[in-house]
């Protein structure tokens, strides 16, 4: 499915991907090191893959962080009842899912992604938009918010993007930091 950009639509299935920390039952993300955190969001290899190259005036950051939580123990669906879920959706069920929790502050989220905890950046747009979403990925501390480390599919698909670049500096001061478990 990486290589074939025409199926990006089309969900994995566990058994489609490598789980890099076994499979945990009660709280798939609480025992993850950082290093199997970053393993298994680098699997994707979102900067090469044309499952979430940028084309045609979109982007797909929404099929990657599907893709990742579902590696991850944590997943947030792509397609729900056979309806994309745009990342504006996916926002609102992290809003609204007892599992996900807020990072009022970016150092957290970080301090959270060092312990190997799948911790998100969300944007939402408010409206009719897409919003954006990524994953912060372990890195040294301290550290200010615009140069917090992503990964991300977007207009750049990469790892250890910047979030000021990532996001611009409107959209910066209203991410919001979410963390798993």
């Amino acid at each position: 499915l990486l290589s074939d950009a025409k199926k990006q639509w089309k969900p994995f299935r566990v058994e489609d991907i490598l789980l890099v920390a076994p499979t945990r039952r009660e709280n798939p993300c609480a025992h993850n090191t950082a290093a199997e955190y970053e393993a298994t969001l680098r699997q994707f290899r979102v900067d090469l893959a044309p499952r979430y190259q940028p084309r045609d005036g979109l982007t797909f950051c929404n099929i990657f962080i599907s893709d990742a939580t579902l590696a991850l123990g944590c997943e947030l669906p792509h397609l729900v009842d056979g309806k994309e879920q745009r990342m504006n959706d996916m926002i609102e069920t992290v809003r609204d899912h007892d599992d996900w929790h807020p990072f009022m502050h970016f150092d957290g989220a970080v301090r959270a992604a060092n312990a190997g905890v799948p911790t998100l950046v969300l944007w939402h747009s408010g409206g009719n938009g897409p919003g954006h979403g990524a994953f912060v990925m372990p890195q040294e501390m301290p550290v200010s918010l615009a140069a917090v480390k992503l990964a991300q599919a977007g207009a750049a698909c990469g790892y250890g993007l910047a979030l000021g670049g990532c996001f611009g500096r409107k959209k910066r001061k209203e991410v919001e930091f979410w963390v798993y478990g």
